[in-house]
């Protein structure tokens, strides 16, 4: 995540004093529906910090120009476009008095759009306007717009408003690791990519949100390690060359990838010498959001993956953290997943052999980051399984309060020798710690 030297992360407090304007104005004519009277609006960005050579903050949060544009209920009534030499801790701009006011604020604008900003009159004008197409050389500084509606301007007295920039993108770093069965299990990683991105997008949010056309152009960011492959270890690794890229927003998907349009994960690899794909989805149902599949703008997109075995699906672990872009981690109130309590304690020290008449019966507390869920698993799904009734479940919230019940089965008639499986617990593909303790609980359950 960047660091700022202002409160709030990368929020940019905008503070819109409107005064009257002292002196004759040199031109009479009123706006359009509105007073022919003008005052002073002036722009102040709280913490600013000025940069050599013009600009604002740093990194991904750097403000190397600013239009303001002001609109009555009508259209336009005036907007200025200050050039990173113009910058500083106060900029002002005339406009006229009056009530019902949007303020409309572009950091950053590509030049490719800089003429259609010029020629906007009316709202339609503006919201035509989509910013230039991503490709996979991310450019900063980074498109960032914000606005406040309702506005008054008065004569006889000043009046302030706070405006937060909202970068326009969306932005996904990536980080994997092995977490196998045995030591000697090795895992190379031969090409990485997250597909499906969204090509182009809109200045402003839109207000309900629509789904993103597919026709507007989809693109894919791809990593290939040509015979140098990546081998894994038992450590995440971060494999973005600039630690991330951005994306325009892909919002609307409500269910489960539908469309084929959501954004995932591929990752091809050799498993043991044999080669093997991996997919997952960067936002599915096991992220703490109320946006799955989709991509939101101004959103950090956290992706841990971590990989356990050959095959698919359910073998890719994907933990994907979601942040509004101005939250620094720290707030995130993240916690390392762990079993407060289970009942019998025995499970977890004492084998437990099981009958389809004598399932075992488990009851569990886990504790994770706000909002996140946990989820049990059999290592041997084949021969065991979960009996999910009544108050049986397999998944729930991780809050540490509230306690589950768990019922595991043979799935099988004996016969054929012993089978054994292992159960476990994992909140977003981090495997739930056994209390204080730094190992993975587990139960080894048998059926003779």
């Amino acid at each position: 995540m960047i660091k700022n030297t202002f409160t709030y992360s990368i929020s940019a407090l905008i503070l819109l004093l409107g005064f009257l304007w002292i002196g004759v104005a040199c031109n009479k004519e009123a706006s359009i529906g509105g007073s022919d009277k003008e005052g002073n609006l002036s722009l102040r960005i709280s913490g600013i910090e000025l940069r050599d050579g013009g600009g604002l903050f740093a990194d991904d949060a750097r403000i190397t120009s600013l239009r303001i544009m002001v609109f009555s209920p009508a259209g336009l009534d005036v907007q200025k476009h200050f050039k990173a030499a113009e910058l500083s801790e106060t900029m002002t701009i005339k406009a006229h008095v009056g009530s019902d006011r949007t303020i409309y604020v572009i950091a950053n604008e590509p030049t490719a759009i800089t003429p259609q900003l010029d020629d906007v009159l009316f709202y339609s004008d503006l919201n035509a306007i989509q910013p230039i197409e991503t490709a996979q050389t991310q450019e900063i500084p980074l498109l960032m717009t914000g606005k406040q509606t309702g506005v008054t301007i008065a004569e006889d007295n000043s009046s302030s408003i706070s405006v937060t920039l909202q970068r326009v993108v969306a932005k996904i770093s990536l980080e994997i690791k092995k977490e196998t069965n045995s030591n000697t299990d090795e895992v190379a990683i031969t090409s990485l990519a997250i597909q499906r991105n969204a090509k182009t997008g809109t200045l402003f949010a839109a207000s309900p949100l629509g789904a993103y056309d597919p026709a507007l152009g989809l693109w894919n960011w791809e990593k290939n390690y040509n015979g140098t492959h990546l081998s894994l270890t038992g450590e995440f690794q971060s494999v973005m060359d600039n630690g991330c890229i951005y994306v325009y927003e892909n919002p609307g998907i409500i269910v489960a990838d539908t469309t084929d349009r959501a954004s995932r994960l591929e990752v091809k690899a050799l498993f043991n010498g044999i080669p093997t794909t991996y997919r997952a989805y960067i936002n599915d149902e096991t992220t703490s959001v109320d946006h799955h599949y989709s991509i939101l703008r101004n959103h950090h997109y956290k992706v841990s993956a971590t990989i356990s075995k050959l095959g698919e699906t359910n073998v890719l672990l994907l933990s994907t953290k979601v942040l509004p872009w101005n939250v620094e981690d720290v707030n995130f109130d993240f916690v390392k997943p762990y079993l407060v309590s289970i009942d019998p304690e025995s499970a977890l020290t004492e084998e437990q052999e099981v009958s389809q008449s004598s399932p075992l019966v488990l009851r569990v507390k886990i504790k994770a980051a706000t909002h996140s869920r946990w989820k049990a698993t059999l290592s041997n799904g084949l021969d065991f399984g979960f009996k999910e009734e009544g108050d049986f479940v397999s998944e729930g919230d991780a809050d540490g309060e509230t306690e589950y019940s768990l019922k595991i089965l043979p799935l099988k008639a004996p016969g054929g020798g012993v089978r054994r499986t292992t159960l476990s617990f994992a909140v977003g593909g981090n495997k739930v710690l056994n209390g204080a303790h730094t190992n993975p609980a587990s139960i080894s359950i048998i059926q003779r």
